[in-house]
């Protein structure tokens, strides 16, 4: 988490963006260390959070910080054929997040584990 969150101020001042307005996902381990960067974090939390194939990992820990994604819009998406997370790991992940983000959405697509088009494009689409 450490690294990611220096790659993201690192790339913030680099670039003049702003801090306060951002974006942050990724994919399976990506996307729960992206959930753990968001609340756990020393930037500020992000405004969208993308998270492909992700799992819940920490609940009590996460739990305890999640009044900072009260304002962050949670776009999920997860294949239910999905051997390597299976889908209920990722729904567990969707209950939490229903419970604790400004908003929330769920893509569930017949697939294993990846990212298919649908699923980015739902995920640009998503505010």
């Amino acid at each position: 988490r450490t690294m990611l969150e220096e790659a993201i101020d690192s790339a913030m001042k680099c670039y003049s963006l702003p801090t306060t307005h951002w974006t942050l996902g990724g994919f399976s381990q990506g996307a729960m260390l992206s959930v753990e960067t968001a609340l756990m974090g020393q930037l500020s939390p992000p405004t969208r959070l993308i998270l492909w194939s992700g799992a819940l990992l920490a609940e009590k820990r996460w739990l305890s910080h999640s009044e900072r994604l009260k304002g962050t819009a949670v776009f999920q998406s997860h294949g239910v054929d999905d051997d390597v997370l299976p889908i209920q790991t990722g729904r567990w992940l969707g209950q939490f997040l229903q419970q604790v983000a400004g908003s929330y959405h769920m893509l569930e697509f017949k697939g294993p584990h990846t990212i298919t088009m649908p699923a980015i494009q739902a995920a640009c689409d998503y505010e």
